[in-house]
């Protein structure tokens, strides 16, 4: 494709969220949603095997990820996180990701959430966080085995920012209950200590940027990966982790959570338009900072899970398509891959935009043969990752590595 084919299926993108977005303040929710159906059920393997050895099951619990979804329309994809299960039925580790927004409603279906062993919040948008509580709960006052397990938070949920409190856990859930508290953090862990050390969160058992855990016999390792992602206007961006979970059998499994892959400044001067930025001339890249230092922590990785906001890219053919200071598109997860060497490419934040679609971007997207932009996107990545698997999986669905 051209250039100029792939800014117009990108301005399409736009000006459908656009136009959802208008008809929801003009008339309402039902008329916005009538005007913009969503693409059906992805016709896709409720389980993709990688290994049939395999003992490390990924369960996408949701989906979908903020803004259109995280509302009362998300009866498409919900945003309630994902489980990584690592043994058999008799003995396993469960660690949960993110459980944010219809955790409490979907997770039940699909995992037994008794037997969370670790949970790890990213970051406090509530797509990541909302249900986090709900989690807790599961995981301690309901749980089958009490005690001897683990919460990872990133700093801003442990210890508020500006306006953000925190997230509302406390001492007797995540300490008498689960076990241990990290604050984990992809940053220097001298820094986040001398910021928080006067903060009124002291209980919390310690900063980590590696966590090992041990459960009758089996062995993982997390490695916090740093990612940059703005939560509040008062918090550092390089707050927000993503990790690598490494088994004692050698499965890598890597989660990007939210990040940014270009961006025009780094550090904490962040571009204020925080939605789209597009250069109407397709000026040259060099005006965007690549963040090689976050997508370079991702090596040798069996599975990668991703969270583009878009499913069209921010550069194409040298040139600036549609550029989002807060997030990576689809070509910052082709970059993620092609450094990982991942087997398999699945994603856990995809924005309604990318399936609710309006009749402006239906008609552009059918000219060139896709229903919606997750089609375009798969396209495309297949085109620059002719050797992974792209696997858009649904609610529930899992992949066996």
């Amino acid at each position: 494709m051209t250039y100029e084919d792939v800014k117009r299926i990108s301005d399409a993108r736009f000006s459908n969220w656009k136009s959802f977005s208008q008809k929801l303040i003009d008339n309402g929710l039902s008329s916005a949603l009538k005007a913009h159906p969503g693409s059906p059920k992805r016709d896709v393997p409720d389980e993709i095997k990688l290994n049939e050895d395999s003992e490390v099951k990924i369960t996408m619990v949701g989906t979908g990820g903020a803004g259109w979804v995280i509302g009362r329309y998300n009866e498409l994809r919900g945003s309630g996180g994902f489980a990584i299960e690592y043994g058999d039925e008799r003995n396993k580790i469960q660690i949960y990701v993110d459980p944010g927004k219809n955790y409490s409603r979907d997770a039940p279906n699909y995992i037994d959430v008794n037997s969370i062993d670790g949970i790890i919040c990213t970051h406090i948008h509530p797509d990541h966080a909302a249900e986090l509580v709900s989690a807790l709960q599961d995981a301690s006052l309901n749980a089958k085995r009490r005690g001897g397990k683990f919460l990872a938070l990133n700093k801003t949920a442990l210890t508020g920012a500006g306006d953000a409190k925190g997230t509302p856990t406390d001492k007797f859930h995540t300490k008498l209950l689960m076990g241990e508290t990290y604050l984990m953090t992809g940053r220097d862990q001298d820094e986040v200590e001398n910021e928080v050390e006067n903060t009124p969160y002291s209980w919390f058992d310690g900063i980590k940027n590696e966590i090992e855990y041990e459960k009758n016999g089996l062995e993982i390792k997390l490695k916090a990966t740093k990612s940059c992602h703005q939560e509040t206007g008062a918090s550092n961006p390089e707050d927000v982790f993503g990790f690598i979970l490494e088994t004692d059998n050698g499965t890598r499994v890597g989660y990007t959570s939210d990040t940014r892959v270009w961006e025009k400044e780094i550090g904490q001067k962040i571009d204020t338009e925080r939605r789209t930025i597009t250069f109407e001339k397709g000026e040259a890249p060099e005006k965007l900072i690549h963040r090689d230092d976050i997508i370079s922590q991702y090596k040798d990785l069996n599975v990668l899970i991703a969270n583009p906001a878009a499913f069209t890219p921010a550069v194409y053919d040298g040139k600036i398509i549609d550029h989002d200071n807060n997030h990576m598109r689809v070509d910052g997860v082709v970059d993620f891959a092609k450094k990982s060497g991942a087997e398999v490419v699945t994603f856990r934040e995809i924005a309604a935009e990318n399936y609710r679609i309006g009749p402006e971007a239906r008609k552009v997207l059918g000219e060139f043969g896709h229903k919606d932009f997750i089609d375009f996107g798969i396209a495309y990545l297949e085109e620059f990752l002719p050797n992974t698997k792209i696997a858009v999986l649904n609610d529930g669905g899992r992949i066996v590595a």
